[in-house]
């Protein structure tokens, strides 16, 4: 997976072993959730409220800003606009012109507004219009500064130049990433004086939050205050040696973010720890570049729609009316062209309710009723019952295709007779069409590859039953 901070690490010529910020990890926080029949709700969860308004000594109670990034979920921008809150873009000129939607924005935020509530929820449901905790779309930041001179402060850092005099945005206001920079640079008085001092402004806590920890970044403002600001200057080595753990760290992230937003997905799949989804991300960043995709959040999100919608959704014949209109994804705009599409896909889902335990529940029923693994007419008129909504949904071309999709990947792994065939094809429709090749369905594809057609039925039966049992507990 490429690097989407290239450029980030930042070391001062002589670094000291002065320790100039303190990180406090809060751990799992839990987010706020719908908080239906509660009043006055709550806006945010006691850690991060404690985190929000807690004395700094030598500083008080200084306001909340956030940096956001409007991009990482639909309708956010809207729900910011009508928030009735101060704020502006960091990008100006023609930076905003090219990355408007999917640039930072500060904000002012009033603990008491719903929109910082929206930030901070959580809903128990697939859908979260209008609730951004699983998004990460802020890292929060207080200052006693007024707006304007933290708008110029933050704007030094946006881009940056390395040795060679290369240019890197830098994506600082990721809350992931700024937590392992701010671990690089604790001990270096000069580089966190440059980054939490400037005119007329001093930010006195960072908090950055994602859906699995909190951190609170501190530094010592005693300190720094007496220290000469260290230009940024990017260390090759120390850049190289940031890649190679920004790579495992994010294939982790992305791991765990989907662990903690898509339960009933992986409880069907019988998966609990990020662990045993991380040969899934991988698979899923290796066919990133060629959708276009190249940031850490796009990588999240494409991962996020082959978990939700099936392996290699991109792909399939399935949803190629859907995909079409958004992959492969325009430069800089992946994470935008994602979320539109993954909007789209919910919709599509709404329709045809593919992937819900009713359906599963449809398939399963089917089959119990047949008795045995189904021949070629058997197979079709399964599927021509128990998938007509999805059917009904595709233009005639994609469903020719379809079908021709499933035969080449039966093929493909070597699954011979009809009845062997049919089980492979219903799957295809239940689960997806490359569901063979999804590293979260190993143990589906040992079936195909071990059992005999008798055996096989029996075993689907039951990997079905288990799936819905598992999602209805959920």
């Amino acid at each position: 997976m490429r690097n989407p901070m290239s450029g980030m690490n930042f070391v001062s010529e002589q670094p000291t072993e002065t320790v100039a910020l303190k990180i406090t990890d809060l751990g799992p926080v839990a987010p706020l959730d719908s908080q239906f029949g509660i009043y006055p709700r709550k806006t945010c969860p006691p850690e991060i409220q404690a985190a929000f308004t807690q004395p700094i000594e030598g500083v008080g109670e200084p306001p909340v800003y956030a940096l956001i990034d409007v991009s990482r979920a639909f309708g956010l921008d809207e729900d910011l606009e009508a928030s009735g809150l101060e704020y502006r873009p960091l990008f100006t000129g023609e930076a905003e012109d090219s990355l408007e939607e999917v640039a930072p924005w500060l904000v002012k935020l009033d603990l008491e507004n719903s929109f910082t509530r929206r930030l901070l929820t959580q809903l128990d449901s697939e859908d979260q219009t209008g609730a951004y905790w699983t998004a990460e779309c802020a890292l929060f930041l207080r200052s006693a500064a007024d707006m304007g001179d933290i708008w110029r402060h933050l704007r030094k850092f946006t881009r940056v130049q390395d040795e060679a005099g290369k240019w890197y945005y830098l994506r600082y206001w990721e809350s992931r990433f700024f937590t392992i920079y701010a671990e690089r640079i604790a001990r270096d008085p000069g580089l966190v004086a440059r980054w939490f001092i400037g005119t007329d402004i001093e930010i006195a806590s960072i908090i950055a939050v994602t859906v699995d920890r909190t951190k609170t970044v501190l530094p010592d403002l005693s300190l720094i205050r007496r220290m000469e600001r260290t230009p940024l200057v990017v260390d090759q080595r120390m850049h190289d040696a940031f890649a190679v753990q920004a790579r495992s760290l994010t294939d982790t992230d992305i791991a765990e973010s989907l662990i903690a937003s898509a339960p009933l997905v992986m409880a069907g799949r019988g998966i609990a720890a990020a662990q045993e989804l991380l040969p899934f991300v991988e698979a899923v960043a290796e066919e990133g570049p060629e959708l276009g995709v190249h940031s850490r959040a796009g990588f999240g999100k494409l991962a996020s729609i082959d978990a939700f919608f099936g392996y290699r959704a991109a792909h399939d014949f399935r949803l190629r009316h859907v995909v079409s209109k958004w992959l492969p994804c325009s430069p800089d705009r992946d994470t935008l062209h994602l979320r539109r599409l993954s909007d789209d896909l919910v919709l599509w889902r709404s329709r045809t309710r593919w992937g819900s335990v009713e359906r599963l529940q449809d398939v399963l029923d089917a089959l119990r009723e047949l008795g045995h693994a189904p021949d070629e007419a058997e197979t079709n008129a399964l599927i021509r019952r128990v998938f007509f909504p999805l059917l009904q949904a595709m233009p005639a071309e994609n469903t020719r295709a379809l079908y021709g999709q499933m035969t080449e990947q039966a093929a493909a792994h070597g699954l011979d007779g009809d009845e062997r065939k049919g089980l492979h094809h219903i799957l295809g429709f239940t689960l997806g069409t490359f569901f063979l090749d999804d590293p979260m369905e190993s143990s589906v594809l040992a079936l195909f590859v071990e059992d005999d057609p008798a055996s096989l039925f029996d075993d689907i039966c039951n990997d079905l039953s288990g799936r819905i049992s598992r999602m209805t507990l959920e």
